[in-house]
């Protein structure tokens, strides 16, 4: 009850708060808006819908500090936009990587002005991401199961565990997928586990064992055999590139 009261209390004085300062936040109808052109990727509609949202508005003050407040806010339309992209079908590994690199960059900034800068391409990169996601010519199971395998590569995968995500029958899924992306469902997996890999093999000093278990292979001997088919090199004579000439 204590806690629930120290929320109410809080709430109340911040309404106070901004009724007091002359502080609305923006309508809700045309927040709506914007993040509906975002996630149908009408990147001039999104920001001018955002130019409207911030002409004549103040941010809320989500802090002491005005640099940490600035990045707080930052931050929520961040946050925004991922569920955004999210709606419009794209994968959540992707949505949720790109705001992960997105509030990196946030946090670097050492002015208020700067943060705010930043929004418009924040803004940019996550439309870029939908349009991205709307030139798959794939159909929904296909998607669901491609977004499975991207977040699960580094466990044993199944046909049917996948088909159960992708909510098809596994042959019905099999065949779909093969028709549509020109590859096996398996195969796919494999192939995208071992393009993951490639970066322990070339940045770290594990042990190609070692690897082979992270990434859910029965033994070191079948994921060298698995990275040669797909890589074209084994994974010794790729740990000793020095370039990425292999994916050329």
């Amino acid at each position: 009850m204590d806690a629930q009261l120290k929320a109410l209390n809080e709430l109340y004085y911040s309404i106070y708060k901004n009724r007091a300062e002359g502080f609305a936040h923006s309508p809700v109808e045309l927040e709506k808006r914007f993040m509906h052109f975002v996630a149908k990727g009408d990147e001039a509609a999104a920001l001018e819908t955002l130019a409207q949202i911030n002409t004549g508005a103040e941010k809320a003050i989500l802090a002491d500090d005005p640099l940490r407040s600035a990045k707080n806010s930052m931050i929520c339309c961040c946050t925004l936009l991922a569920r955004a992209a999210i709606q419009a079908g794209v994968s959540s590994e992707a949505a949720f990587s790109l705001s992960d690199a997105v509030i990196n960059t946030i946090e670097r900034f050492l002015a208020p002005e700067a943060v705010f800068e930043y929004e418009r391409s924040m803004v940019v990169n996550f439309i870029a991401l939908v349009k991205m996601e709307r030139k798959w010519p794939f159909t929904k199971p296909v998607r669901r199961a491609l977004e499975y395998m991207d977040t699960h590569l580094r466990e044993k995968m199944d046909i049917t565990s996948i088909a159960e995500v992708a909510q098809v029958h596994p042959v019905y899924l099999c065949r779909i997928f093969k028709e549509e992306t020109g590859k096996t469902l398996m195969s796919c997996a494999m192939e995208r586990k071992v393009r993951e890999s490639v970066y322990f093999v070339r940045h770290t000093n594990f042990s190609m064992a070692d690897i082979a278990a992270l990434y859910g292979f029965c033994s070191q001997s079948h994921y060298i055999a698995t990275f040669k088919r797909f890589i074209k090199i084994t994974p010794g004579a790729c740990r000793k590139r020095t370039n990425d000439e292999m994916f050329e």
